[in-house]
């Protein structure tokens, strides 16, 4: 029974297998343990599925965070190169607004100086503008220079000049000694005057529209006996005055007796005297004045220049009692037979060109 048990042993067994290796022994003769593998619980997988979320969420943030992290740095980015283009404009408006500042006080200082006048004005230089300042001088304003005296002219009557310049007309063709011009030679270069049109420089602007007949008119009231000469003094003395009204007779008489009262000999007066009294016709004499310049005293040149044309020129002294004569024209009133009631409103130019036709 032993041995058939023991065969039945042997048969029982298996033979080992090739890959069947027994474990090498460790240091000290001990065996490793092998790990036994094994399966995860299920709260071990809930745990590992929970770290890997949050893993995914904190690659998320992270994620997220250098998204917004480079967004701000190409926000700053765009916004530094706006500041620096904004500072280069700012920069070059500035320097150009320097320079052009700068200019224009160059430009106000030469000009000062070309011109050679002071500059009154502060000029006072601010950053980048030039302001004049109004409120600051550096000197006071200086009166402003008069202008010399000059006369206006007047459609009406002579100027100055012009008397002085028909005066040397008409002696160039008066009989010397007599004081009188030939009736022809005056009506030729009154002629001429009109034939060649009447100037500013040459005659009253409203003679101008006088025709020959007129001419003629004046010639033949200057010469009332038909003589065929024409009294010189008499002519130029009322040239002097002729848009001055005639003089009434309460005038007339008020100037006589001052004249004869600053008489220096009987019936005879001196120039200054002369010209110190007043006349009725100072008031139509008068000159309007030019702005800015010297008064212009027109009544009295023209007091000197009858008194010129009047005189005496060996004693320079006026003939008082003659004078007067002249200036009422009482030779030729008589002689055109004009009503004295309306001798008040007329002038010494209606009586020259007076016409019965």
């Amino acid at each position: 029974p032993a041995a058939a048990a023991a065969k039945k042993g042997a048969a029982g067994k298996a033979p080992p297998k090739k890959d069947d290796k027994k474990p090498a022994a460790g240091k000290g003769g001990k065996k490793e343990e092998v790990e036994e593998v094994r399966e995860p619980t299920e709260l071990e997988k809930e745990m590992l599925r929970a770290v890997n979320v949050e893993k995914a969420v904190g690659r998320y943030r992270l994620t997220v965070i250098r998204n917004v992290g480079l967004n701000l740095l190409k926000d700053a980015r765009t916004m530094a190169k706006c500041l620096y283009a904004n500072l280069d404009d700012y920069i070059y408006y500035n320097n150009k607004c320097e320079m052009d500042a700068l200019n224009e006080l160059a430009i106000i200082l030469k000009t000062s100086i070309e011109k050679e006048e002071k500059i009154q004005k502060e000029v006072q230089f601010n950053y980048v503008n030039v302001q004049i300042s109004h409120e600051h001088l550096n000197f006071l304003t200086p009166p402003p220079v008069l202008l010399p005296a000059k006369e206006i002219s007047v459609e009406g009557r002579f100027k100055l000049s012009q008397l002085y310049s028909i005066m040397r007309q008409f002696e160039a063709i008066l009989d010397v000694g007599q004081n009188r011009i030939d009736q022809r030679s005056l009506l030729q270069l009154l002629a001429r005057k009109l034939k060649g049109g009447l100037g500013s420089d040459e005659l009253p602007m409203r003679w101008s529209k006088r025709s020959f007949a007129d001419f003629q008119a004046l010639v033949k009231n200057m010469d009332p006996e038909e003589s065929g000469f024409i009294d010189y003094k008499d002519l130029i003395t009322y040239f002097c005055l002729l848009d001055c009204k005639l003089p009434t007779q309460k005038e007339i008489e008020l100037y006589t007796a001052t004249l004869t009262a600053n008489a220096v000999e009987e019936n005879f007066i001196a120039r200054e005297d002369f010209l110190s009294v007043p006349a009725w016709f100072d008031r139509y004499t008068e000159s309007k004045q030019f702005s800015g310049s010297h008064h212009f005293d027109r009544s009295l040149l023209i007091k000197n220049f009858i008194f010129d044309v009047n005189c005496s020129r060996e004693l320079d002294v006026l003939n008082i009692e003659e004078y007067i004569r002249r200036i009422t024209m009482a030779n030729y009133l008589e002689v055109l037979n004009l009503p004295k009631e309306k001798n008040a409103g007329r002038t010494y130019d209606d009586v020259l060109f007076f016409s019965k036709a």
